[in-house]
């Protein structure tokens, strides 16, 4: 991440400061229902 891809803005006294979520592959979690 560099400072190119976060992006602030200030609207109606508020600051919003967005930047790119990381993407980490998180494990599919299996379930199996027991009667």
């Amino acid at each position: 991440m560099t400072e190119q891809d976060i992006k602030a803005s200030f609207d109606n006294g508020e600051l919003k400061v967005t930047f790119p979520k990381e993407v980490k592959k998180i494990p599919e979690k299996k379930q199996i229902m027991i009667d």
